[in-house]
């Protein structure tokens, strides 16, 4: 599953008021746009924009989190308490999205 993520380039690409379909532009196997992979169908247009947004919201967090580990290591400064918990609410995130 984490592959499908790690180059994944989702956008909306058809649908209506209610149903919406994402497609993935580096998957070039499927029966979309241009032989692109479905994602989702079916979605309203807010999940659908949420859907299509989240390979790259978490390649964000997990650049957020990398930047917090390191900021703590080689500063020597412990996190904030707004810091801690953003830090804590990223990691359960990234782990809820990699099945953990």
């Amino acid at each position: 599953m984490l592959d499908r993520f790690k180059d994944a380039k989702w956008y909306i690409g058809g649908g209506d008021q209610l149903n919406t379909i994402i497609y993935d532009a580096s998957d070039l196997e499927g029966d979309g746009p241009d032989g692109h992979g479905m994602v989702c169908e079916s979605a309203t247009p807010d999940d659908a924009r949420l859907i299509a947004s989240a390979p790259g919201l978490l390649s964000a967090a997990k650049v957020a989190v990398g930047y917090m580990q390191w900021h703590t290591e080689v500063c020597s400064e412990p996190l904030t308490c707004p810091e801690v918990e953003a830090y804590q609410q990223l990691i359960a995130a990234i782990a809820k999205v990699e099945g953990e």
